[in-house]
């Protein structure tokens, strides 16, 4: 089993030399009832992979296609956007923002966003523990 460490996240250098960079990555988390347990508990999986997923990559597009028509960051928009509107901002945790899906592929879908950093692999200590803190109310 390989690990990862915070500073391979910020290198994009596997702890094991025989993996390659990183791409994509998601952390995806439900519990009863999508988890398909009588027993109320969560299930969470991190995803890494050297390929985007599919729907990541489509998001990636469009979100440049965004920066290149509009000359700004769609990630951060959807964040201003949602505080305005007040109906799917859900709130934010140090430089994370999070908002319910609009049209989700899942129940009770929210979308945590890194609003100082637009590469994960980059993003400082602070950053990724203020996401991983959104896993923890949202």
């Amino acid at each position: 089993m390989c690990q990862f460490t915070q500073n391979t996240a910020h290198d994009r250098r596997p702890v094991s030399p025989s993996l390659s960079y990183l791409y994509s990555c998601a952390v995806l988390m439900n519990c009863l009832p999508p988890a398909g347990s009588t027993v109320v508990h969560p299930h969470m999986q991190a995803l890494a992979s050297d390929q985007p997923f599919n729907m990541l990559a489509e998001g990636d597009q469009k979100a440049e296609e965004y920066r290149k028509a509009n000359g700004r960051n769609y990630w951060r928009e959807i964040i201003t956007e949602e505080k305005k509107h007040k109906e799917r901002y859900l709130g934010s945790l140090g430089a994370s923002g999070w908002v319910t899906a609009y049209s989700p592929t899942g129940s009770d879908e929210a979308w945590g966003i890194a609003c100082d950093v637009s590469d994960l692999t980059r993003a400082s200590g602070d950053t990724l523990s203020d996401l991983a803190g959104g896993f923890r109310v949202s």
